[in-house]
Formats: structure tokens, C-alpha cells, sequence
């Protein structure tokens, strides 16, 4: 499945597009359409944080996706959620992952129905390469999720370019 292509913007005002900003490299999303599951979103960091030492050029972006807005209002939005901490999986921090906080404005309907994402109350953990889901899945972080995407990211520093898997 190919990732439909997406303008968002990190916490400095920095313009990113998806897939096409990603290469080919093994990319996390973690997608999520509130603020309020920022600690969903939490719960992947320390696993990206070891196939960031593991993996050369590991990326995750934890992607908050919002309805399309009026600019001036997707302006205010952006300051309040630098304001209020809304962070997610912030650069810089001490998880030792070069991962980043991106918001995008896009329809929600056609987005969510591009990538067939069920519901809006829920984490959506994907991974990218070459502007496709590789592997999927939803929720906070689990055991079994979690030796299937290391799974998924052996495959691909393998070569191994496997048909979607998805798992929830």
C-alpha cells in the first residue's frame, strides 16, 4: 500500500512531505488524529530508540493528523501545541532516536480511507520504505507488536521488500 502523499510541518514551523522526505529509509509513523494520545504514541519510543541504534538512517515521526483548517487558525494550533508540551516523540531528546513531532492539516476522510485506518481513536503504528506500509498495526506498544515490527525491520535491512503486513 502506498503512502498518499502528505504536507505536515514539525514544531519549528519546518515544512516535511511524506512519504517523499523519507528516501527510502525504515520510517516509524506513529499516526494519531488527537492530542490526547500523545502517551499511545510514547509507548513506541523506546523501541525506536533501539532500531535507531541498530539501523542506519531509522527515522520516527509521530504524526498528529488534524482536518483541514483555515491558515491563520492552523497558525494558532501549531503555537498552542508548542505551548501546551504537545511534544510526542520530540528530536533531540535523550530516547536516542532521531525522531520528530509533525502535524498535518489534510482531509480525514480520504486520508484515513487511503490507508484504511478504522477509527480516529487509536495510535497508528506504520512503517515506511520506498513511499510504502511495509508493516502496521494500532494501539500502545505490545510484546507481540513489538517482535513483529523488529521482524518486519530485520526483513528490511535484509533487502527483503515484502507485500504489507499488518498486524494488530
Amino acid at each position: 500500500m502506498r503512502f498518499p502523499e502528505l504536507q505536515a510541518r514539525d514544531l519549528d514551523g519546518r515544512s516535511v512531505t511524506l512519504p517523499t522526505d523519507t528516501g527510502d529509509d525504515p520510517t516509524l509513523l506513529l499516526v494519531r488524529f488527537t492530542p490526547r494520545l500523545a502517551g499511545d504514541a510514547e509507548t513506541w519510543v523506546p523501541l525506536a530508540a533501539d532500531l535507531a541504534d541498530a539501523v542506519p538512517n531509522f527515522w520516527c515521526y509521530d504524526l498528529l493528523v488534524l482536518p483541514e483548517l483555515p491558515e491563520a487558525v492552523q497558525s494558532l494550533l501549531a503555537d498552542e501545541l508548542r505551548i501546551t508540551g504537545d511534544r510526542g516523540t520530540d528530536a533531540g531528546g535523550d530516547d536516542g532516536v532521531d525522531s520528530r513531532s509533525l502535524t498535518a492539516h489534510t482531509d480525514l476522510s480520504t486520508f484515513r480511507r487511503a490507508l484504511v485506518l478504522d477509527g480516529l481513536d487509536r495510535v497508528y503504528a506504520l512503517l515506511l520504505s520506498e513511499g510504502r506500509v511495509r508493516w502496521r498495526a494500532f494501539g500502545p506498544l505490545t510484546t507481540s507488536l513489538e517482535r513483529s515490527l523488529r521482524a518486519a525491520v530485520d526483513r528490511h535491512a535484509g533487502g527483503e521488500r515484502a507485500d504489507d503486513l499488518v498486524v494488530s
